[in-house]
């Protein structure tokens, strides 16, 4: 246990930052993951309305 002079339990609050931290840092990965999971969903979309613009061009020159 770190104490200084003020009465702090200064091992206590780094133990409480760490923490946070740690729960800060898993949030993020989340939101990340999450984040290049929709990213990868519109990339879809978009790949899918090309093919369907191809089709219409396809026929229109037939």
């Amino acid at each position: 246990m770190i104490i200084d002079p003020s009465g702090i339990d200064w091992s206590n609050r780094v133990s409480q930052m760490k923490h946070a931290t740690l729960i800060i840092s898993l949030i993020l990965c989340l939101f990340t993951l999450s984040a290049c999971n929709t990213i990868q969903g519109m990339g879809r979309d978009i790949e899918k309305a090309g093919e369907a613009i191809q089709g219409s061009a396809q026929k229109a020159k037939s």
